[in-house]
């Protein structure tokens, strides 16, 4: 990922006005977990309005990443209007749901991406993990079993439920991401 970035980099500095290469390299900075930095490439070309589906995606998907979820959530919203009921886009919004503890509207996102002709594997297995999360194991187990292979899905539905029925996993969860906040972050969200 590391050479990935520099590769990308290096070409963008020969090439300056390649929008697609920039927004490779804005996605490689982001799977590099260097988000900071992907978002100052990515605003850049998202800014004037020209920005492809894919762009709005990718920039929606590193905002999530920052637990930017209304703002990533916004710009699935653009990228659905310039490619409408794009599995992708709707799945990145239905995780983005999950990640904003919305597990009904992730659902709901999540069962309409699953129902796209275009809809590969992963989205389905989406579709699964936010049913599991939702305590939905039978249609969990169902929908999974449709994607994967029998041992995989067993093994993944097993650690869900060994997950979910720990007493106070949740809540441990969420003290452990409170824990992990910069002090600065912790203050903002007690007001």
């Amino acid at each position: 990922k590391a050479q990935a970035v520099v590769l990308l980099r290096q070409a963008t500095l020969h090439h300056s006005g390649d929008r697609e290469m920039q927004g490779e390299l804005g996605k490689a900075l982001a799977d590099a977990g260097r988000n900071a930095e992907a978002i100052s490439v990515l605003e850049r070309l998202v800014a004037d309005g020209r920005a492809d589906w894919r762009l709005l995606s990718s920039y929606g998907t590193v905002l999530d990443q920052m637990e930017r979820h209304g703002e990533a959530r916004n710009q699935y919203q653009r990228a659905l209007r310039l490619e409408p009921n794009e599995p992708s886009v709707l799945s990145n919004l239905g995780l983005s749901y999950a990640l904003d503890r919305n597990l009904p509207e992730a659902e709901k996102t999540l069962r309409l991406a699953a129902a796209q002709p275009k809809a590969e594997a992963a989205v389905r297995q989406n579709l699964a993990l936010v049913l599991g999360l939702q305590g939905k194991f039978a249609e969990a187990e169902q929908v999974a079993r449709t994607t994967l292979p029998e041992r995989e899905a067993n093994s993944n539905l097993s650690y869900l439920k060994q997950m979910l029925s720990q007493p106070q996993n949740w809540a441990k969860l969420q003290a452990l991401e409170a824990k992990n906040k910069p002090a600065g972050a912790r203050q903002a969200s007690s007001r």
